[in-house]
């Protein structure tokens, strides 16, 4: 017969059971296969999204390398292969761990899903009361660093409060239409379930057996999974967005082109138009230039011609008066000279006082066409 002494901080579940050495090194051996694969899952999860942070740099894939390497530490403490690994003489952190992991779990999650359905913008009032429980949370996890005794049960109480607040929120976004909410919805059920199932096992409600010892691990791998699709698909939404926002502007970019195209027609043919416009009004100013230096042309012609014809004239004039008072002269000296012929005639009777005797003589002849007289 054999006597044993447990003492734990918290709740504890011992399984006693007698096992042969060859079946427990099977069960152990098994077991451990099952954990690394577990936990091998988690870590690949975290490196995976870790290298999308480090190239996308979007902040929802380090809240999920956060919450989902929370919450693979926490389950690390609960099944004691952190005190068994990590810390094997710190009994008393190991009783503390998994509390704390599960409050920072629950912070890191409200942000993840606060990122992911958009609550500011779609659930304003939920959004309003998620804050508070994130700090909430956060003063869990200092309380129970302090004082275990004292803040394990209204830890308990704030994880299944955060956990059915998630739930009301994914409610929420599906009925909102909300693709990604679906998948949450269904990750943080399933989750619950296996926190149930576990919390009935240590009441002794239900069996322990392979399900309700792993039903927690089982809960968080298959939410590890739901919540990566969440992801996945949030970045198919946002790629798909960017895609309809580049087709848009790529439309509107060539709506733009169409519509600089037809003006630049338009403006072409405006051109054209006034092109046209200006070389008829330039050619008629250039006819109409012609014409008035044909004009000053002919106006300094006619000055000419006036001028020529003034210049001609006036000798002509002179020429014609002379030969009319010559040809009045002759005839008028033909006359005297035929009447000198008979008689003395006294022609200027007003001369005599100054010409005493004077007499005129005319003496007719004809030499070269010219009459002779003498007075």
């Amino acid at each position: 017969m054999y006597y044993f002494r447990i003492q734990a901080h918290d709740g504890l579940v011992v399984p006693a059971q007698m096992w042969l050495p060859e079946v427990f090194d099977a069960h152990a051996r098994t077991d451990y296969m099952l954990q690394a694969w577990y936990f091998g899952m988690a870590t690949a999860m975290v490196l995976f999204n870790l290298l999308l942070f480090v190239v996308l740099r979007e902040i929802r894939y380090l809240l999920y390398v956060a919450s989902v390497g929370f919450m693979a530490l926490s389950i690390f403490a609960f099944n004691g292969l952190a005190h068994e690994f990590l810390w094997p003489r710190a009994t008393r952190w190991s009783d503390v761990a998994h509390f704390i992991g599960w409050s920072f779990t629950g912070s890191v999650v409200l942000l993840f899903l606060r990122t992911m359905l958009d609550t500011q913008m779609v659930m304003p009032r939920f959004d309003r009361m998620m804050k508070p429980l994130v700090g909430l949370y956060m003063v869990m996890a200092v309380g129970l660093a302090i004082s275990f005794e004292a803040f394990a049960a209204p830890s308990v109480i704030a994880n299944v409060l955060g956990l059915i607040f998630c739930i009301c929120v994914g409610v929420v976004g599906a009925l909102k239409r909300q693709r990604t909410a679906y998948i949450f919805l269904i990750a943080f059920f399933i989750m619950l379930i296996g926190g149930i199932v576990t919390v009935l096992r240590g009441l002794g409600v239900l069996p322990d057996n392979f399900i309700t010892a792993n039903g927690l691990q089982v809960g968080s791998a298959l939410e590890m999974v739901l919540l990566a699709l969440a992801l996945a698909d949030r970045f198919n939404q946002i790629r798909k967005e960017k895609a309809d926002a580049q087709r848009d502007a790529l439309q509107a970019q060539q709506r733009m082109v169409d519509s600089l195209q037809t003006s630049e027609r338009l403006l072409e043919q405006r051109v054209t138009e006034r092109t046209l416009e200006l070389s008829a009004a330039i050619d008629q100013l250039k006819q109409t230039q012609t014409e008035l230096v044909q004009s000053a042309k002919l106006a300094s012609l006619g000055s000419l011609v006036a001028g020529i014809s003034h210049e001609l004239n006036t000798p002509i004039g002179s020429c014609s008066h002379c030969r009319f008072y010559a040809g009045s002269f002759d005839e008028f000296a033909a006359r005297i000279c035929e009447v000198g012929r008979n008689a003395k005639v006294d022609i200027d009777p007003v001369s005599r006082g100054h010409h005493a005797g004077g007499t005129a003589t005319c003496a007719l002849g004809k030499s070269g066409g010219k009459t002779d007289c003498e007075l």
